[in-house]
C-alpha cells in the first residue's frame, strides 16, 4: 500500500482471531501460494487477508482496519524469506 508494508502482528484481532498451525514448507518441493487482500471501507473494520497453500485455508485475518481513506489503494504485495 503506497510502498509502505502493514505489520499485522500489531493489530488487534481479539474474538475474531483463529489460531493455525504453524506451516514449515519442505525445501526442493513446489507449493501453490494463494493471497487475498481486500482494503477496507475507510472508517470501517471490513478489509480482511488471507493465505491458502495448496488449497488449504493457513491464515485468515478478517475485520481488519488497514486505511482510512479510499484514496489508499493496493498496489502491490511481496512474499519474503529472511
Amino acid at each position: 500500500m503506497g510502498g509502505e508494508s502493514v505489520d499485522i502482528s500489531s493489530l488487534r484481532f481479539e474474538s475474531e482471531f483463529v489460531s493455525r498451525p504453524n506451516i514449515i514448507p519442505q525445501l526442493c518441493q513446489w507449493y501453490c501460494f494463494e493471497l487475498m487482500v481486500k482494503a477496507n471501507t475507510p472508517d470501517k473494520r471490513d478489509g480482511r487477508i488471507a493465505l491458502w497453500l495448496d488449497g488449504k485455508l493457513i491464515a485468515d485475518f478478517m475485520n481488519l482496519r488497514l486505511r482510512d481513506t479510499e484514496a489508499l489503494k493496493i498496489d502491490q504485495f511481496t512474499i519474503d524469506c529472511t
